[in-house]
This record gives C-alpha cells, structure tokens and sequence, in this order.
C-alpha cells in the first residue's frame, strides 16, 4: 500500500541521460522519499516488476524492444494495480494521448515540456488520483485518512519547531 513518505517508483528509459535527470529530480524532493528503479527495455522491466512491487512507473513508450501503444499494453498487463505515467518525446497527437489515458495511464507528459522541478509533485498527483480512483473509498473517507496521515507526519516537526521558538524567546 502506498505510503506519504515513500513512494517505489519503476523508471522504464532507455535514454540514460533523462533517466539521470529524472532520478535527480525525484531526490531532490524533501517531503517524500522516491525510491527508484531503471529498466532500459520492456524485457528487463518485465523481470523488475515480477521481483519487485511498485507505487508507480514512469514509462517512455518508445523503447528499443516496444513501441507506442503496445508498450502501455504490455506495462499495464504486467502490472496489474499500479500507477503508470507516460513520459515520451514521441508523442504530439492528441487523439493518441486521450487513447493512453483511456487505457490506463494517469498522466502522459512530453519530455520537452516536463519541468522537472515539478516532476516529483505531478507524480504524486497521478499516483493520487488513480489510489482514489481504485480505492472504493468514497472522497471523504480517502481525504480524512490521508489529512490524518499528514497531520501525524507533520505533528513532530511542528512540535519541534514550537520548542526550538520558546528555547528562542527564552
């Protein structure tokens, strides 16, 4: 079950450069720890996901052993219950992006507009949305477990905060 504090991210590029870049951007991010894994081909995510469970995949659609369309197919079928984001540079239809979206996908992005400062937040939106989306909670339940869950997370930083200010004032 996805966590707040950490989310497991499967990262499937095979361009090692934005993969680089990705990963730096995830780690960045203080208020959540990604935890991330890289394939460079659909055969080797295949094996990483059969090994491992994940939160969620950011998924380039066009790798050297998969294309387009199929690539989503056979990511979602091996899945199962899991996020996937598309992030390709190949795609500037928008037919085809409402295509991805209707087969599964959270989110389809285009690596020349993505900022990645950003990149860590919209993946917890997508992963988000399709946790609510899947849930069988309705919208009150989900936002109360996760206000709580934000309140104990935060609870010890303000409490610490509030004591490091009164040590202050004196």
């Amino acid at each position: 079950m996805f966590c707040l504090n950490r989310v497991k991210v499967l990262h499937i590029e095979d361009d090692a450069a934005f993969s680089g870049i990705v990963k730096k951007s995830l780690e960045r991010f203080g208020k959540v720890k990604f935890q991330l894994d890289h394939a460079d081909t659909l055969i080797q995510a295949e094996t990483m996901i059969k090994e491992n469970k994940y939160d969620v995949v950011l998924l380039d659609i066009d790798l050297l052993d998969s294309e387009g369309l199929n690539t989503l197919i056979n990511v979602l079928a091996l899945l199962g219950k899991t996020a996937v984001i598309v992030i390709s540079s190949s795609i500037d239809d928008e037919d085809l992006i409402v295509k991805y979206i209707q087969l599964g996908a959270q989110d389809v992005y285009i690596k020349t507009g993505i900022r990645f400062n950003d990149l860590p937040v919209r993946v917890l939106v997508g992963l988000t949305r399709y946790l609510m989306a899947n849930s069988g909670d309705s919208l009150t339940e989900l936002r109360h477990r996760i206000t709580t869950k934000l309140q104990n997370q935060w609870k010890p930083m303000t409490n610490n905060l509030a004591m490091s200010l009164e040590n202050i004032n004196g």
